[in-house]
């Protein structure tokens, strides 16, 4: 998930970096098929807060992710690998374009 208030550029580099931090530590080591990365666009940290609070009732994992070096905020978060059950879940966010 990214917020999409933000420089394009930055939108890649906020992404990644939650998708990284999300693979630390919720990554599962025995997986042995290759993960999907699927980027979910939200208007603004706002809606980035509201989507964390959705998963969370939801009992998906996440890890947010807080820009230190601009004055971001809250600026992304990764999900725990998902489930094709827990991909439904997310059916009404809309992806990145």
């Amino acid at each position: 998930f990214v917020r999409t208030d933000l420089p394009i550029q930055q939108q890649m580099v906020q992404s990644n970096h939650a998708a990284l931090e999300a693979g630390i530590f919720l990554g599962d080591q025995t997986q042995d098929e290759p993960s999907s990365l699927i980027v979910i666009a939200v208007k603004n940290q706002a809606k980035l807060e509201k989507a964390m609070k959705d998963l969370e009732s939801k009992g998906i994992k996440f890890v947010p992710f807080y820009e230190p070096s601009w004055e971001y905020g809250l600026t992304a978060f990764g999900t725990e690998p998902l489930t094709q059950e827990q991909r439904v879940l997310l059916k009404r966010y809309q992806l990145w374009k």
